[in-house]
């Protein structure tokens, strides 16, 4: 048996290209019943994904702009399709983010 790591929604759609056969994986520690809307197989906890930030020299005006378009963007546009996202929405809480990096010593942890 082998195992690995993968982004939620990566065997789905793999699957629906015919690349895999999902029904050859084994989903381990399964977490339907703590994310019952999810759509997708998880095994994990889920973690905030591709922030927006603004960066010192953007207007504020243009990064307002861009936010107001993100947060109205139809899950199902052609935009928010190519992104293979669900959505955009306000910054999540993401301390349990930096408790996990703490923990397996990476990302600006790693030397702690």
């Amino acid at each position: 048996m082998d195992g690995g790591t993968v982004r939620a929604d990566t065997l789905e759609r793999m699957a629906q290209e015919g690349k895999i056969h999902i029904k050859t994986f084994r989903i381990i520690s399964q977490l339907a019943r703590e994310y019952a809307d999810f759509p997708f197989f998880l095994s994990t906890r889920l973690y905030p994904e591709s922030p927006f930030a603004k960066v010192k020299h953007t207007p504020g005006e243009l990064a307002e702009e861009i936010a107001i378009a993100l947060l109205e963007m139809p899950p199902n546009s052609p935009a928010a399709k190519a992104a293979r996202g669900a959505r955009w929405t306000i910054p999540l809480y993401c301390q349990p983010v930096h408790e996990s990096l703490k923990e397996l010593k990476l990302g600006p942890y790693i030397t702690i």
